[in-house]
């Protein structure tokens, strides 16, 4: 059982995030406050963009450190995992990369190496809020210094003397390609997260979590096992209950009403 986001094995994508965030970081610090004019306007907009970085990456650790492990309610709706063994919270859902069941289960993030579930699910959101501050001030600080490069793109210019006493080694068309590369891969991120938001403000609304919307979404229209395996084995495959059997092979959680017993007696299903 997966305790949390720190536990072995590691997600290759959990550790791409760590060092794209570095490197996103580093970026700006080395391609944008040498060169930013006046200097002290680079100067003080880098020393903002900390704040929104230190908020993402303590929200990021805190959502990683969580264990949304879901607990047996003896006094409330409760379902039997049959492949934990145990009763739990009627809302909760067994995944199959953590080896858990997690209490109200959104869905299993990989960048994080965690389930989302009702303990960590508003840090969650504070994450995505604090990334989506953080993305769209770095997109700010680009577009400044792309506007600098624009109305004086020369190489005798004021940026271009600038650029050249930064020691960067970079000419202006060289160092316009790469903070248009950035910028493209910057904007790609941005769409991304303000899409995942949006989907949780509407899930927010109508009471779902992310793993019952497109359960019930796509359960009616339910796919073939052929094109399900090619198409959404990954979703599939942390999924309580799955849309087609081809992509789980372990039975589904069953709903019971209120135990009439304690958490140290719940009863083992007959073999």
């Amino acid at each position: 059982m997966r305790r949390n986001g720190f536990s072995w094995p590691l997600d290759p994508l959990q550790v791409a995030s760590w060092l794209l965030f570095v490197g996103i970081i580093a970026s700006l610090y080395i391609l944008y406050t040498p060169v930013a004019t006046p200097r002290a306007v680079g100067i003080t907009f880098s020393v903002f963009y900390a704040l929104p970085a230190l908020a993402t990456g303590m929200t990021a650790f805190h959502v990683q450190l969580i264990d949304p492990v879901a607990e047996t309610d003896p006094q409330g709706e409760q379902r039997f995992c049959n492949i934990c063994e145990r009763w739990v919270k009627h809302r909760s859902r067994h995944c199959s990369s953590c080896r858990k069941c997690v209490e109200r289960y959104d869905h299993h993030c990989p960048w994080v190496n965690n389930c989302i579930g009702v303990a960590n699910y508003r840090v969650f959101i504070g994450m995505m809020c604090s990334l989506l501050t953080f993305v769209t001030l770095h997109l700010a600080l680009l577009l400044h210094v792309g506007i600098q490069l624009l109305i004086d793109p020369s190489y005798d210019g004021a940026f271009g003397r600038q650029l050249a006493a930064s020691g960067l080694g970079l000419n202006v068309t060289g160092y316009g390609i790469i903070i248009a590369m950035l910028a493209a891969v910057l904007a790609l991120v941005w769409q991304q997260i303000c899409w995942l938001l949006s989907l949780h403000y509407m899930l927010h609304l109508k009471g779902y979590t992310t793993d019952e919307y497109f359960a019930q979404v796509w359960r009616k229209n339910e796919p073939q096992p052929w094109p399900c395996l090619l198409l959404c084995r990954r979703l599939c495959h942390n999924i309580t209950e799955p849309l087609c059997r081809a992509c789980h092979p372990h039975p589904p959680s069953r709903k019971v009403g209120a135990a009439p017993y304690s958490a140290e007696q719940v009863p083992r299903p007959a073999e």
